[in-house]
């Protein structure tokens, strides 16, 4: 059980860790 939640945790940060990279490729770095 524990295993379980712990992939799925693991999942749920590597998501958002591709989405926060897509976001800075998208999105146009106009402050730089």
């Amino acid at each position: 059980m524990v295993c379980i939640l712990a992939g799925r945790l693991g999942v749920v940060l590597y998501a958002v860790n591709i989405i926060d990279v897509d976001r800075r490729w998208l999105v146009p770095d106009n402050e730089a």
